[in-house]
């Protein structure tokens, strides 16, 4: 019902990327700017916020209490997430061109996408590349 809706506004700059994350009711949002916030529904206010990317914030995604961002930066990083925020676990920059889609495999292993159609996998616990494909 419209009662009950809630409207927010967190920034003058576009949002380019959400994702309900998996804490009590907090949702990732990034932005073109390359900062993602934490934002608490229940609270209707930020509980954190931070630039992490050098450019936009393309697109997110959760595996358990993890969360993988990419952006145009070319950069996929993975967090820890928690009700105090959020804590890096990971980087990874081997794609030569904006990442546009991220992924999780409850494995360990974090798979992007690039504007290029490459699609690369790295796992979280060799902190390496374990798949690279190309899409023709």
């Amino acid at each position: 019902t419209a009662a009950d809706r809630k409207n927010f506004s967190l920034s003058s700059m576009p949002l380019s990327a959400l994702c309900v994350v998996d804490a009590p009711d907090l949702l990732a949002i990034g932005g073109v700017d390359g900062n993602v916030c934490l934002f608490s529904m229940t609270a209707g206010r930020v509980t954190q916020g931070q630039r992490l990317h050098e450019d936009t914030v393309t697109c997110f995604a959760m595996c358990g209490s993890t969360l993988v961002s990419g952006s145009d930066d070319q950069t996929v990083r993975v967090w820890q997430t928690s009700e105090k925020g959020l804590k890096p676990l990971e980087a990874f920059d081997e794609l030569e061109a904006d990442v546009t889609a991220v992924c999780m495999h409850s494995s360990g292993v974090v798979l992007a996408g690039g504007a290029d159609g490459q699609v690369l996998g790295w796992s979280t616990d060799r902190g390496e590349v374990v798949m690279r494909r190309t899409h023709e």
